[in-house]
C-alpha cells in the first residue's frame, strides 16, 4: 500500500502596522495583497514615505494558505 500526502503553500504579503491602544488594539493596512516578497518590499517602502502615514511602524505579513490532498 502506498499513501502520498502533498500539501500546498499559498502565500500572500501585505503591509500593515498594529498598535496597542486603551482598552484593545489599533490596525490597518497599505495598499492590498500582493504574490512576492518584492512587491512587498516596495510597498513597504512607499507606506514609509507617505507624509501622512508615515509615523507607522509598517511591516510585511504573510498569510499562508496550506492545502492537504
Amino acid at each position: 500500500m502506498e499513501i502520498k500526502v502533498t500539501k500546498t503553500h499559498k502565500v500572500k504579503f501585505s503591509v500593515q502596522y498594529f498598535e496597542g491602544t486603551e482598552g484593545g488594539m489599533d490596525a490597518g493596512s497599505f495598499g492590498g495583497e500582493v504574490d512576492t516578497l518584492e512587491e512587498a518590499v516596495a510597498m513597504l517602502e512607499r507606506a514609509n514615505s507617505a507624509p501622512t502615514i508615515s509615523d507607522k511602524d509598517w511591516i510585511i505579513v504573510a498569510s499562508v494558505k496550506t492545502t492537504v490532498s
